[in-house]
């Protein structure tokens, strides 16, 4: 004879939503073992008190379910209190089946219990209170390798309005400040007719000339490397006469390494660096070209991830050619528009456009996951600093 308790019958109550009058009859002999309970019990008891189920047979397979309800919902509530889980994971604690594990999650929900399941990570979530305590974590301690790297472009040695001497100036304060590397993108040299009229501008015409004169003159350390692309003006060698006078200039300096010409994405020392030179003028606004550039970029990693292929995504992204300053994050990218070491030619004067002399040198943090999370920038303008007939 059972005792039919209003606690029994709440149970009866919830269990009803989800499980047939076999498998709650199981339930109930399994939570109260010294009491008999079976399916015509468990449907008349249901039928004396209107309590409706939502089907009168289990959709899924009858399973042997015997289970001490109110100490698994007791488990499967702590459990999921401290983090979300997935179904097979509750099932190997529980060493029951994944299906049983579902029936139970449903139960806690028609109890009134804040469970959700992702149906395509399959994890259970039990919906927590709002937090009013914080404890803040050890920010620093995420990014424990940090490296200094200048980065320079566009020094143009030969024309006449180089600024060689502020140039020296920025590799005395990078050996001051340690820097690991430097970065130079683009246009080492000012070439040869890279527009009408240059030629007025230049005051060493010849390749062997503008090469000897770079070797020669280009700031020279033993404390670092300069790693470089050639730019639009380096390049005008290679259309008129197919030589390529920067890698010629890098091949007679050790301290000075050709990585490519326009542009390039390499690595160094954990860090993964995207540079490009392009071509063309100015745009509206200072940001608006390096925003369409990162987003034709992120179109071609995403290109990548979807095909496989192996992608290694660049944390820096370094933009020449148009002689401005400016930094900003964008798209999880730190992108860095570097300056030049060049006064205001004719050519630039005729279009409007004012140049930023001077350079960066940036400090990143990198993590275990190889992101940047700490990123300081020291910029030095020398733009009133300019220097006439610097040659």
């Amino acid at each position: 004879m059972v005792n039919w308790t209003e606690e029994k019958i709440d149970l009866i109550r919830t269990l009803s939503q989800k499980y047939s009058d076999s498998e709650i009859a199981k339930i109930l002999k399994d939570t109260y073992p010294n009491e008999e309970f079976s399916r015509n019990s468990v449907k008349r008891i249901r039928q004396v008190k209107g309590i409706k189920k939502k089907r009168e047979v289990s959709l899924t397979p009858q399973i042997n379910i015997q289970i001490n309800y109110p100490e698994v919902k007791k488990k499967i509530l702590e459990w999921l209190k401290e983090d979300k889980l997935s179904i097979g994971e509750i099932s190997r604690r529980l060493d029951r089946s994944k299906e049983t594990v579902i029936k139970m999650l449903d139960a806690l929900k028609e109890e009134g219990y804040e469970v959700s399941l992702d149906e395509e990570t399959k994890q259970a979530e039990l919906r927590k209170a709002i937090k009013t305590e914080f404890k803040p974590i050890k920010y620093q301690k995420l990014y424990r390798t940090t490296y200094k790297i200048g980065l320079i472009s566009d020094t143009h040695l030969c024309s006449k309005f180089q600024q060689i001497t502020l140039l020296h100036t920025a590799y005395d304060i990078m050996e001051k400040e340690k820097v690991d590397f430097c970065i130079h993108c683009g246009d080492l040299v000012d070439g040869w007719e890279v527009y009408r009229g240059q030629e007025f501008e230049i005051f060493t015409k010849g390749i062997d000339e503008q090469r000897e004169y770079a070797i020669k003159n280009y700031p020279k350390t033993k404390k670092f490397k300069t790693y470089i692309v050639s730019g639009n003006h380096d390049y005008s060698f290679i259309k008129k006469y197919g030589y390529n006078i920067v890698r010629a200039i890098c091949k007679e300096r050790e301290d000075l390494v050709y990585r490519g010409e326009v542009g390039a994405k390499f690595e160094i020392k954990d860090v993964i660096i995207e540079l490009l030179h392009p071509t063309g003028g100015r745009a509206y606004a200072l940001s608006y070209k390096p925003q369409k550039f990162i987003e034709a970029m992120a179109g071609d990693i995403i290109s990548q991830i979807q095909t496989k292929k192996e992608t290694k995504i660049p944390q820096i992204f370094l933009i020449g050619h148009y002689h401005s300053s400016l930094y900003f994050p964008y798209l999880g990218f730190s992108i860095y528009a570097v300056p030049c070491f060049q006064a205001t030619t004719p050519y630039l004067k005729a279009r409007g456009y004012h140049p930023s002399i001077g350079f960066w040198i940036i400090s990143l943090s990198v993590g275990e996951k190889r992101n940047c999370g700490i990123i300081e920038n020291k910029y030095y303008d020398f733009s009133s600093e300019v220097i006439d007939n610097d040659y």
